[in-house]
């Protein structure tokens, strides 16, 4: 709970700050916030995912304040160390004990060795198992499954996702031909769902394109509609 309240007090100073005054730096400081924010939550399993702002104010706190701990252990004067006092010691003499030995001891027969294992080998046509994600593909995972689910609902495919940039809050993707296909109405609704994907994702840009990268649709400059741009493809002779 402390973190949480710290978490908040720092959103609320930085909100502060740019109503006060337009800082350059306020806005680039948001946007690393919430970069961390996302990638936290993109790493972090899904019970944790829900903490991610607390688990991102920890991995900020935590290195500041061993920093904080470490600069003053180097700067604070360490206490007088009292002198050692050497006590002599004292010798006590050396006692040794004889036994008679009734009678010899029978030699033990060694212990039988264990059989081996057989070595157990990979059946030939079974296949390898799959490598583990890097934090990279995890990431790009994350943020395709939402946008493929909601094209695949209209019948277009998702056919890449081209660029995420994090510090301007952009995201571009590539849909298949089947956007052609599609009534204006149904267009303007796939891009208005593909818009509040990128944005739950922390996107606040989005630009989508067709194969040939010609740019179907964006985000607005102002308001909540997505702007359509291209809804016929025109190098195809599709009136």
């Amino acid at each position: 709970m402390g973190l949480r309240r710290l978490v908040a007090i720092l959103e609320g100073w930085i909100q502060r700050l740019e109503a006060e005054t337009p800082w350059p730096w306020a806005e680039v400081l948001e946007r690393r916030w919430f970069s961390l924010v996302y990638l936290v939550r993109a790493l972090a399993p899904a019970p944790l995912q829900a903490w991610a702002p607390v688990l991102a104010a920890g991995l900020v706190l935590v290195p500041l304040g061993g920093l904080l701990w470490l600069s003053a252990a180097l700067l604070l004067p360490s206490p007088p160390t009292r002198p050692e006092v050497l006590t002599p010691e004292v010798r006590q003499p050396l006692v040794t004990s004889v036994t008679p030995s009734l009678s010899p001891t029978p030699e033990t027969a060694p212990a039988p060795l264990a059989p081996e294992e057989p070595e157990v080998t990979a059946t030939p046509g079974e296949p390898p198992a799959p490598a583990p994600l890097t934090p990279q593909e995890r990431l790009l995972a994350t943020i395709k499954e939402p946008l493929e689910r909601a094209t695949g609902s209209y019948g277009v495919r998702l056919t890449n996702i081209l660029r995420t940039d994090f510090v301007a809050s952009l995201l571009a993707i590539e849909l298949s031909a089947d956007w052609y296909d599609l009534a204006p109405e149904k267009q303007q609704h796939l891009a208005q769902e593909l818009l509040s994907q990128s944005r739950s994702l922390n996107f606040q840009s989005l630009e989508v394109k067709d194969e040939q990268h010609h740019l179907l649709a964006r985000s607005p400059v102002l308001g909540d509609q997505a702007v359509i741009l291209r809804s016929r493809n025109l190098s195809a002779g599709q009136l």
